[in-house]
């Protein structure tokens, strides 16, 4: 899956009138930024695993970056 489909489905729970459905369109929400951002350092050559800890790992890296766009994103994620 990429970020793209997870995003797509997170507005389609997004626009159901249940609470329960909105809850989880934001978790898929979280799932498509970081499937495009884990997509993007992959193909920046910056590996990537797949284990739980990744993502704590992503976002240390990305607010340690010294871009300022990638240090946002990073904030961004860790506040999700």
């Amino acid at each position: 899956m990429t970020g793209r489909d997870f995003l797509t489905f997170a507005k389609t729970l997004y626009a159901l009138d249940n609470e329960a459905a909105r809850r989880t369109s934001v978790s898929r929400a979280y799932y498509a930024l970081y499937h495009h951002v884990r997509e993007h350092l992959i193909s920046s050559g910056i590996p990537v695993t797949t284990k739980p800890e990744e993502h704590q790992k992503m976002v240390r890296y990305l607010k340690n970056s010294g871009i300022d766009d990638a240090k946002y994103v990073g904030e961004q994620m860790n506040d999700i």
